[in-house]
């Protein structure tokens, strides 16, 4: 039998590994929409006793930007994105063992990223220089970030994918109408194997394109210089 201190959120997908490596059930303890099992698994580690995890919004303060809200769409229970707390996993024999831990790590991580979304501070006095981000489960290992584009009008969106425990990759998607940011994918996800935090990439990519936005107006500017220039020349030579 295999425990944990506590109990512990697995995706539905994660409980069905685990069973067919070890050809044995495994007790939920407490089943319901994954991403809600991860908020309130994240709220408890600093409150042993219990504390309900009522609100699906949070703020997250970073140095060097402003505050972040993030939204997390907690889903439905019976669904493909649904888990449930567990904390004993049965086995037979210790050659599963291996795999099981690969299966734990990789959910581990997968909290991780969404536990890093969440804080005990739900509302903010001042929200006009707030940066908003909603958090959605696509499948049991991914999960979107969606925010409006720095630098234009329109929605942009960071796809990501747990593939493995040590194998993360993050994909940015923007509108076809607006510009491109200079923010590759292997960048970001460099940035996300890093820190593992959900809120240190959104604050890497309004970085970049805060440069980039300085970048393009030194540019613009030295075209109009060397514009004026031009034309008091051709004044000069008509002189």
């Amino acid at each position: 039998m295999f425990y944990q201190n506590c109990p512990f959120p697995l995706s539905s997908s994660s409980i069905h590994k685990l069973q067919e490596l070890t050809g044995l059930p495994v007790a939920r303890l407490k089943p319901g929409p994954l991403h809600e099992l991860i908020v309130q698994f994240a709220l408890s580690e600093n409150h042993p006793h219990g504390l309900i995890a009522s609100s699906s919004s949070f703020i997250v303060s970073l140095p060097g930007c402003p505050k972040h809200s993030y939204f997390l769409d907690k889903g439905i229970e019976k669904s493909d994105t649904a888990g449930a707390m567990v904390k004993k996993i049965p086995f037979t024999h210790p050659k599963c063992v291996p795999d099981m831990i690969e299966v734990l790590r990789r959910q581990a991580a997968y909290n991780t990223l969404i536990s890093s979304c969440v804080s005990e501070t739900t509302e903010c006095e001042d929200s006009s220089d707030l940066l908003h981000f909603d958090v959605f489960q696509q499948k049991a290992t991914s999960f979107s970030v969606t925010f409006q584009h720095p630098l234009e009008e329109n929605l942009a969106c960071v796809m990501v994918d747990v593939l493995s425990s040590r194998d993360v990759i993050c994909t940015l998607h923007t509108h076809s109408e607006d510009g491109a940011l200079i923010c590759s994918n292997d960048y970001l996800t460099r940035v996300l194997k890093r820190c593992m935090s959900i809120p240190v990439l959104m604050r890497a990519i309004f970085k970049k394109a805060t440069q980039q936005k300085a970048e393009e107006t030194s540019l613009s500017k030295d075209g109009v210089c060397e514009e004026n220039c031009k034309d008091q020349q051709v004044e000069h030579n008509q002189q």
